[in-house]
């Protein structure tokens, strides 16, 4: 593969690992990604299942001195450890995974792994769970243990102890032959983020198995093996970082531990220090000293050296570092994968990989070999396509981009170093190349920009003119802007904004060409400028294309079916005298793509597949269209044969593991083309090598040729308006097969037996003599059915009616099944016999009857709907689907029957809403349904909803008694209801003279006295001789202090009355 990688995969201990012949494997999402250690030139990628979450290198066998690996001897893989809770193995010469995948010995997804001695591998889980496998062996464990409790988050063997690290801060030297455990912990605090095995000499010819630990404590701590025990004996503490961390890189401590092979000695081959390398806090690489003393304390080293320049070391957290001979890799969060000499502790060499989808590329002819490559993560890399680049590495980092932001779209302008980009929350911006300097238009689309374009707009005789720059949002908005920048010089806000008085102008072209009226929804998702006169092409939402000149419109067509996705001039179009003279390239979301001539006249089409980009080669006098596909990239040849055009089929570039989202031909090289990805790659191709001539009796239907349309083929945008949204293609749930949805007449098995056969050909006989011969005995019974014999469905109407009667006849017989008794339905329908059909129905089973057969019924008019619908009440009352059975007495209009439903199926309340909606007030079945309520309400609990029940009814004394609650001040609502509705009974007297003593208790008095004074002219205007104050007395004991204060009041009032 020639082209950039995705990035490694962050936060994890086994994300890469070197192998012996100098390659460099890591792990990025659903892929796994081999390098050349020595050049990092990409050496191939792999697709897996699931997510890579670990990854080590390991040897099938013994090493054997002096054989080659491919004669049989040692052979070195990689063990793939993924989120499906299995273990690949891959061969990283081949490029391909090999043997059995390794299943059966974890129950979560595999986190860490590591190779124990020759021909195993260990394995650990989310569950603490460690397996050891045979590589290239039976595909399960050999043995698994409980190491730990909780997530392992890393691995390392030496011998038969296999350290484990945990999430929970410990460490598990774990002994694969017994099984034995001796648990340490390691950090006070966070989890143990890498381990790594050394073997020093300590004197005498001994030697010790030492134990790096690094952990999120930003200290690194070094364990000797002793027996099966773990013992501490240094410690390193990590210096300060020399650059000031951001908040963010505070909080993501994350230290990586690798040994160095090189290590001093004295005379008699004893080691005196061995070499350590660990990240630091911020991205640093520190090369430690470690002396091999080991006395009663812990040994604390304090010295380390750091990798550098500072300018070419990571900038932000470092997760993986691998080691082989005197080289070192490392990669980071900041999506960086370097290597480094660990002689002069420099870099050798670098690239930042693609942390994103690659949603747009842009090339210059004025610059042919450089390539913008517009990036999810929000950045904008380099690709240097030279043929004379030495290491075959050409990546470069361009622009670093807004903060959570994705670079959607992207254009070179011509002769400049100034790249126009747009973001997916609408933002259209330029940053130049040199400086990196970048600013941002003051407005924005409404949604993310799904396409950029640079057009030179020249006076009549200049032969340069000035460039303007026109987006598009997937919003439909399409502007151009009035002026254009430069961002290494203007000035800007602190937001990075330009100037909204100078910059801020723009001519909306969707309104201009009609795309914006008040009776139009449709929407602009496409646009392109030819190359020399600047004819503006434009696809619509609805399928439709139109071409103007200048704001005045030359054609308008519609060929496609759904959304028009792209849309590509020729390079020659603008030439009268090529023979691609207006040619123009058009894809649609349903999948076809479609060659237009002049006026917009169809020239040819391509076979129908989801393409989500389409380009043509600046070859001249030729026709080459690439298509890019879900996981391959075609290219067509537009052929001239007399007076007509068509496709031809000339390569398939595979490799890309998903959509292919942007595609381009090389300015430089008629045999080159670059294309990017949803697996966040860019690839470069030569689309005339061998590998990628078309496979033989290759169609349309293959699979990596996509034919099955998607619904969501144009350009994927992050963002994307509501008014243009389209729905994502959804796997729906398997829909029951019935006899409404298959055939209903079928060719039977007897069709192709001797006996079939030859009834089939005496029928042949009888229908040609009725036809000709006119001959009319009447059809048998054998004769009205569709078979062999069968001669109905070839006859007259008469003839197909008796048909199709006679299969119902035969479908609906005896104790039928659902489809066939479904299929007799259907066939009476088709007569126009929907009683015949309703009776079908209901004499065949007593249960009710399907909606779908249900709503079919409608079609036989009210006679036949009233007998079914009538009939599926019943039995829906009897199934206790009384919402149902009521939705049925409503398609009638019967509302009196719905209500009843309801009220015998429980459910009063909806019984209530309806009457209340569709009856009279006076209506006694309105009220004995409120009455229903309010019994019900009663009986829950729930008083205040009977009490309004009550009162709806005009039953105001039961809603007062509903009201009274025994607790403390559980009579005021009731005596406030009783007042206002002027209630003076001896239960609501005794209510109101509770609720005012209640208040003049909370010494509440005034409240109180004119509760009762509103009581007291009640009773006065009805002439009554009961007093308030005797009812006081009676509420209370006679020295009651309250009753007496209360009775004072009441009398005060009255007499200043």
């Amino acid at each position: 593969m020639r082209g950039a990688p995705p990035s490694p995969s962050w936060y994890g201990a086994h994300a890469a690992c070197a192998t012996r012949d100098g390659g460099l494997v890591y792990a990025s999402d659903k892929a796994v990604c081999v390098l050349d250690g020595e050049t990092g030139a990409v050496r191939g990628l792999v697709g897996t299942k699931a997510r890579a979450l670990a990854v080590c290198a390991a040897t099938t066998s013994e090493t054997r001195e002096g054989e080659d690996d491919e004669g049989g001897g040692a052979r070195e893989v990689v063990v793939c450890g993924c989120a499906d809770k299995v273990l690949r193995t891959l061969d990283a010469r081949a490029m391909a995974f090999v043997g059995k995948t390794m299943t059966g010995g974890h129950k979560h997804e595999v986190t860490a792994t590591c190779a124990r001695g020759a021909g195993e591998v260990a394995s650990g889980c989310r569950d603490g769970t460690v397996a050891v496998w045979r590589v290239l062996g039976n595909g399960s464990p050999t043995c698994a243990y409980k190491a730990i409790d909780g997530p392992i988050t890393c691995m390392a063997a030496v011998g038969d102890v296999i350290a484990v690290g945990g999430a929970n801060g410990t460490v598990c030297a774990l002994n694969a032959r017994s099984g034995a455990t001796h648990r340490v912990a390691a950090s006070g605090y966070g989890e143990i983020t890498s381990l790594a095995w050394t073997t020093g000499g300590v004197g005498e010819g001994e030697t010790k198995d030492l134990l790096a630990v690094g952990s999120r404590e930003r200290r690194v701590t070094i364990w000797a093996l002793e027996g099966d025990k773990l013992v501490n004996t240094h410690e390193l503490r990590l210096p300060k970082p020399k650059a000031a961390l951001s908040e963010a890189q505070r909080g993501r401590v994350w230290v990586a531990v690798a040994w160095s092979p090189r290590a001093s000695g004295d005379d008699k081959g004893d080691n005196e220090c061995v070499e350590l390398v660990t990240s630091g806090q911020g991205g640093d690489l520190l090369s430690w000293r470690v002396p091999l003393k080991f006395g009663d304390g812990v040994e604390e080293v304090t010295e380390a050296k750091t990798f550098g320049p500072r300018d070419v070391a990571h900038t932000r957290t470092v997760f993986t570092i691998d080691i082989a001979d005197d080289t070192c890799w490392s990669t980071s969060l900041d999506r960086k994968v370097a290597c480094w000499d660990l002689e002069t502790v420099e870099q050798r060499w670098s690239f930042t990989a693609l942390g994103g989808y690659v949603y747009d590329l842009a090339t210059d002819a004025e610059d042919p070999f450089a390539v913008a490559i517009a990036c999810g993560d929000g950045t904008v890399h380099g690709w240097d396509l030279s043929p004379t680049l030495s290491s075959g590495l050409g990546e470069s980092l361009l622009w670093k981009g807004i903060p959570n932001t994705k670079v959607t779209a992207i254009a070179r302008k011509p002769r400049s170093e100034v790249v126009a980009f747009g973001l997916d929350d609408g933002r259209v911006g330029c940053f130049d190349v040199t400086t990196g300097k970048f600013a941002c238009y003051p407005e924005c689309h409404g949604a993310s920009v799904r396409a950029l374009q640079w057009f030179e707009i020249c006076n009549v005789g200049e032969e340069s003119g000035t460039f303007t720059l026109t987006s598009l949002g997937a919003d439909g908005s399409l502007w151009r802007w009035m002026e254009t920048f430069d961002p290494a010089s203007c000035d800007t806000k602190k937001s990075g904004i330009v100037d909204a008085r100078k910059f801020g102008k723009y001519l909306d072209l969707a309104r201009l060409c009609g795309g914006e009226t008040a009776k139009d929804t449709r929407s602009i998702e496409a646009f392109d400028y030819s190359s020399v006169f600047g004819r503006f092409a434009i696809g619509w939402s609805d399928g439709e294309l139109s071409a103007h000149d200048f704001g005045e419109e030359k054609w308008r067509r519609r060929e496609h079916s759904k959304s028009v996705s792209r849309v590509k001039w020729h390079p020659e179009c603008d030439d009268d005298a090529s023979d691609f003279t207006a040619w123009l390239a058009t894809s649609s979301t349903s999948g076809s793509v479609i060659i237009h001539g002049v006026g917009g006249d169809v020239i040819c089409a391509l076979p129908r597949a989801a393409v989500y980009d389409i380009a043509w080669s600046q070859q001249k006098s030729v026709a080459l269209l690439a298509c890019a596909l879900h996981g391959a990239i075609k290219v067509w040849r537009i052929d001239k044969t007399v007076n007509e055009f068509h496709p031809v089929n000339i390569a398939v570039l595979r490799g890309h593991f998903g959509k292919v989202m942007c595609v381009q031909f090389a300015t430089h090289d008629d045999e080159t083309i670059i294309s990017g990805g949803d697996d966040k790659t860019f690839r470069v191709w030569r689309y005339k090598d061998d590998e990628h001539a078309p496979r033989e009796n290759e169609t349309p239907a293959n699979k990596d040729s996509a034919a099955v349309v998607d619904e969501n083929a144009a350009c994927e945008s992050p963002t994307k308006s509501s008014k243009t949204q389209k729905p994502c293609v959804v796997k729906t749930k398997k829909v029951r097969s019935s006899g409404l949805s298959g055939a209903l007449l079928k060719p039977s098995h007897e069709e192709s037996t001797p006996t079939g056969i030859r009834a089939s050909q005496e029928a042949v006989v009888a229908l040609a003599r009725r036809a000709y011969k006119g001959a009319n005995d009447p059809l048998s019974a054998n004769e009205l059915k569709y078979g062999p014999s069968g001669l109905g469905l070839y006859e007259d109407a008469d003839a197909a009616m008796a048909l199709l009667m006679n299969e119902a006849r035969l479908a609906s017989d005896e104790n039928p099944s659902t489809h066939e008794l479904e299929r007799a339905v259907a066939l009476h329908m088709y007569r126009g016999d929907y009683a015949h059909a309703a009776a079908t129905v209901l004499q065949a089973s007593e249960a009710p009857i399907s909606h779908e057969l249900m709503s079919l019924f409608v079609g036989g008019g009210y006679d036949v709907w009233s007998i079914v619908a009538a009939a599926q009440r019943e039995r829906l009352e009897i199934a206790g689907e009384h919402q149902l059975a009521a939705m049925v007495s409503l398609s009638l209009h019967d509302v009196r029957g719905a209500i009843q439903t309801l009220r015998r199926g429980g459910l009063v309340r909806d019984a209530a809403a309806l009457a209340a909606a569709r009856l009279l007030p006076t209506d006694e079945l309105l009220l004995d349904t409120r009455r229903e309520l309010a019994a019900v309400e009663e009986t829950r609990g729930g008083m205040e909803s009977a009490a309004k029940a009550h009162i709806s009814i005009r039953a105001p004394a039961a809603a007062v008694r509903a009201l009274i609650r025994a607790d403390a001040g559980g009579a005021l609502a009731a005596a406030n209801l009783a007042l206002e509705c002027g209630l003076t009974g001896p239960q609501e007297r005794r209510t109101i003279v509770r609720a005012a003593l209640e208040l003049a208790e909370t010494d509440d008095f005034d409240r109180a006295v004119a509760m009762l004074a509103d009581l007291a002219a009640i009773l006065r205007r009805r002439d009554s001789d009961v007093a308030v104050t005797d009812a006081i007395t009676a509420a209370t004991a006679p020295d009651s202090r309250v009753a007496v204060e209360l009775t004072r009041r009441l009398r005060a009032l009255e007499l200043d009355a």
